[in-house]
């Protein structure tokens, strides 16, 4: 109990009975929150006691049983399908080039194996073709430059720049548009295998008409930094060139960031990913980003979980060239709350003071099978230590994560286990969270990766926070 001072003037003992009283709410809010969680635990307890006891013994039998059988049913087809899959993708992707319908999935296909293209200018698009023809040439990727009147070969993948409304292109060609372009009309959009922009303005008009995000490559035409003095610096022109390269399996990632690596020569230590080809989900994150964030253009794939982690291994080489402390890296539709400001500025002090941490995170919408380590009070938050975590919207990383991270193997293309986050998860042991999580996610925007609205995580994240919460009471009952 803590003793007056009878001394003290009106005001001052007015402003002693205050602080008092604010330490008297806080832990009252500290033990009304420990006794809900406890009686969310003993209804948890409860339903399971429950399930359990209303559970006959020869039934539970039967249906483990049943379970077995079709588990071992299951994985046998699945081993199956799984030796047979690439056959069968085989056998349709002949089929397809025989009867010439060819999906998108047919001719990346053909464009990771021939490795080969040719550029077919306009009169007044010639040295934007001869720029783009370079950066082909210094990848070591063969491609013919052609005269505005020649005729492209229809059994090699082509790049129209600026075609005209009467063309009627064959076989796999793609279209670059600079901004004096007259847009072509949507079947030729659509059979495109992919479209060059040179500005973010035509990709949202691109989209409006509703050309997916997957065939949009951001590459702008920007002849400003081209140096004549030293033709081979790295302009955007090359280095978005080199990203659609290496998107289509044209080059490796080690030789892409060999050539263009220092295109980045400097890093921040505040980053938020984002990708050049959606501007609506940069101007959202934009109108929040009162907190220092510079945007990062991430790397495409066309399989979106591998543009995915090549943009957070190229993330995380800058930074190991870079960067000394810690960085802190969100994603472009991270949500942050009105509490936002305040609980930051404790818990990244709380961060700065202890370094017994690997990564913190914001935001989890899948725990998995996690333990808690240590639970700490601190600052009216809650930090709870984990052994493991799958989520990369919002994070803090120290440089220990640094090589780890730009180790990511993109070539391992087995989507259950090499997803970025699949991959983190198996190497983090100590991981600071807090309960409540920090941020959100916003439910309106469209998943980059998945073709599905965030919404669909809603119920991972209310499932985790609600884990974590059981798992905080279990541990602190113990």
């Amino acid at each position: 109990m803590n003793h007056t001072n009878n001394n003290l003037s009106p005001e001052d003992r007015l402003a002693q009975l205050q602080q008092e009283y604010d330490t008297a709410q806080k832990e009252l809010r500290r033990l009304e929150r420990n006794l809900q969680r406890q009686r969310d635990y003993n209804v948890y307890l409860r339903q399971n006691y429950d399930a359990v006891v209303q559970s006959a013994g020869h039934r539970l039998l039967e249906r483990y049983y049943r379970i077995r059988q079709t588990l071992r049913i299951s994985t046998l087809l699945g081993a199956v399908t799984r030796k047979t899959a690439p056959l069968m993708q085989k056998l349709t992707h002949l089929k397809h080039r025989i009867t010439g319908n060819l999906t998108q999935e047919d001719m990346f296909q053909i464009v990771r194996k021939t490795k080969r293209f040719q550029i077919l200018p306009t009169a007044s698009t010639e040295t934007l073709a001869v720029r783009i023809h370079e950066s082909f040439k210094r990848a070591n990727v063969p491609c013919t430059l052609l005269a505005s009147d020649d005729a492209p070969s229809a059994a090699v993948p082509y790049l129209l720049i600026d075609p005209a409304q009467s063309i009627a292109p064959a076989g796999i060609f793609m279209i670059y548009l600079t901004s004096q372009a007259t847009l072509p009309d949507d079947g030729i959009l659509n059979s495109a295998y992919a479209i060059w922009c040179s500005s973010q303005t035509l990709i949202t008009e691109l989209t409006a008409r509703g050309i997916p995000v997957s065939k949009l490559y951001y590459c702008p035409a920007d002849f400003d930094s081209f140096n004549e003095h030293n033709p081979s610096s790295i302009t955007p022109i090359t280095y978005y060139t080199y990203r659609f390269l290496l998107a289509n399996d044209c080059i490796s990632f080690d030789t892409f960031y060999a050539h263009v690596g220092s295109y980045f020569s400097a890093i921040s230590d505040k980053l938020c990913l984002t990708l050049p080809e959606t501007p609506d989900r940069k101007a959202s994150f934009d109108k929040d980003n009162a907190y220092g964030f510079n945007f990062f253009p991430g790397l495409k794939h066309h399989i979106g979980w591998i543009g995915c982690g090549m943009s957070y291994k190229m993330i995380f080489r800058l930074a190991a060239e870079h960067l000394t402390d810690s960085l802190l890296l969100c994603e472009d539709d991270v949500f942050f709350s009105d509490q936002f400001p305040r609980r930051w500025a404790q818990i990244d002090s709380y961060l700065k003071a202890h370094t017994d941490w690997d990564i913190f995170s914001g935001i989890m919408a899948d725990m998995g099978n996690v333990s808690i380590l240590e639970y700490v009070e601190a600052d009216e938050d809650e930090y709870v230590y984990i052994d493991r975590m799958m989520s990369m919207v919002f994070n803090v990383y120290t440089p220990k994560l640094y090589p780890i991270l730009a180790d990511w193997n993109p070539d391992f293309r087995d989507k259950a286990a090499n997803t970025i986050d699949r991959y983190l998860e198996t190497k983090c042991s100590r991981v600071l969270t807090t309960c409540p999580f920090l941020v959100g996610h916003k439910e309106d925007l469209d998943s980059t990766i998945w073709n599905h609205k965030n919404a669909e995580y809603n119920p991972g994240i209310e499932s985790s926070s609600k884990r974590l919460s059981l798992l905080i009471a279990a541990y602190l009952a113990k």
